[in-house]
């Protein structure tokens, strides 16, 4: 066979000191110092790469309750996590909603007993304005609440408070009209402050049946219309029951309110594996051709943008075919999970490696000059050549797996598509695995 001549290609010769050196394998002692979590698996690499790189919604944090990124793929352990995280944000939404409703209806309640009860208007007035200073506190209170059970006990205290307040209008007005309509206006308050949660419905049942029931501040003000325990009776048993009822009603909605998530928790964890299956490769674990595409796609833009070269790589496995027709296709599997492994251990955060199709790979390094990438090959063919030698026994079909490489280097100003970038790096690795394999080629 001819060998092409020197205008066609260009042999680069290794640099004599590599800018970075081989990364080394921990020792025993230094893992044992970190703990056993001291390496993370290499399998792990391109999931964590897309939770940090695919954002696809947002969720309050329970500490500090501001709104950060979610990743697209989403694990089953992590469902009462985010149910914590969801109920805080409902609980913070619809507590901000019934402090405005609340202000709402207070202002018809205070025109209509005053205008029944004209000698007691201070005391009526001077209640409503501490229940409506309560939900207008309580509005402000929430929006800057950093945790969950923060806002559930301002939303207690202010319950109470209300119960606390109709009672002493009652008292103040010894009017019959103004008391039942008292008891309408508690009704409504406590349907919009609806207990969150079944133990809160007793508690604010507790004060409910105690502020009304029992008339507490009627009697400890010693008015004459305060509630006896001969007339006591009757109602209170109708609060204990309403008080049931509103407890009942909880469950249910918080029984609805967790199916709903459930639901929605399936569907989001449904489609983030659907999000990571597309992304990676079955194989080898790592990324596919369509993540390779849509990577370089950006990293071509992100280069013309900012005047950087960009360079890629791409390999395959020379004399592959025969390890997987004599020792089978689960033995050319681990050569490539190997070959991946060790690939990954030359490369910066920045750089992707993917899995192209049958052996070959193809790694992209932006901001990277044709020298350095270079560099980064050697390196690069050096650990897949260890790593192949240390796994699989010597003379073994799989240690003799030798790997051939194309460099190209794409500079700023050169406008070229996904596919003419692919192109040039498997023009390079065509003429390397002409010249006779195990070698780099770049242009």
């Amino acid at each position: 066979m001819s060998q092409p001549s020197p205008d066609a290609r260009r042999v680069i010769k290794p640099p004599q000191s590599p800018k970075r050196p081989l990364k080394r394998p921990p020792s025993a002692r230094a893992r044992e110092r970190h703990g056993r979590d001291f390496r993370r698996p290499q399998w792990l690499e391109p999931v964590l790469e897309l939770l940090r790189d695919h954002p696809i919604f947002e969720i309050p944090d329970p500490e500090t309750g501001e709104l950060t990124e979610h990743a697209s793929i989403l694990l089953p352990s992590e469902r009462e996590r985010e149910w914590k995280r969801e109920t805080l944000r409902i609980f913070r939404r619809r507590t901000a909603l019934i402090t405005v409703a609340g202000i709402l209806s207070l202002i018809p309640f205070w025109l209509l007993f005053t205008s029944m009860a004209p000698q007691a208007r201070g005391s009526i007035s001077f209640a409503h304005a501490l229940m409506f200073g309560c939900c207008a506190i309580l509005n402000v209170l929430v929006r800057r609440s950093k945790s969950l059970s923060l806002t559930r006990t301002l939303t207690i205290i202010t319950y109470a408070v209300f119960g606390l307040c109709a009672a002493g209008v009652i008292a103040a007005a010894k009017d019959p009209r103004v008391t039942a309509l008292s008891g309408h206006e508690a009704t409504i308050i406590s349907l919009l402050f609806l207990p969150f949660s079944l133990a809160e419905a007793f508690f604010c049942a507790a004060i409910v049946v105690l502020s009304f029931g029992l008339g507490l501040i009627a009697a400890l003000s010693g008015a004459e219309s305060a509630v006896t325990f001969s007339d006591v009776w009757p109602r209170f048993a109708a609060l204990t029951i309403t008080s049931i009822l509103v407890a009942i009603m909880t469950y249910l909605q918080g029984l609805v309110r967790r199916q709903a998530f459930d639901s929605a928790f399936d569907m989001a964890l449904s489609a983030s594996r659907s999000a990571a299956l597309s992304n990676l490769d079955a194989v080898t674990g790592g990324f596919n051709r369509r993540h390779l595409e849509n990577m370089l796609e950006l990293e071509l833009a992100r280069a013309n943008r900012f005047g950087q070269p960009l360079s890629l790589l791409m390999f395959d496995l020379d004399n592959f075919k025969r390890v997987n027709d004599q020792n089978g296709h689960i033995a050319g599997d681990e050569v490539l999970r190997e070959v991946l492994s060790s690939t990954t251990e030359a490369l910066r955060g920045i750089d992707t490696i993917a899995r192209y199709g049958g052996d070959e790979f193809i790694v992209i390094l932006p901001g990277t000059s044709l020298r350095a990438a270079t560099g980064a090959a050697y390196r690069m063919r050096a650990l897949i050549l260890t790593g192949l030698r240390d796994r699989f026994p010597a003379g073994s079909l799989e240690s003799l797996v030798t790997i051939s490489l194309g460099v190209t280097c794409l500079m700023p100003g050169d406008v070229v598509s996904v596919e003419r970038a692919i192109e040039r790096a498997d023009q390079q690795l065509y003429e390397a695995k002409r010249a006779g394999k195990d070698r780099i080629y770049a242009e």
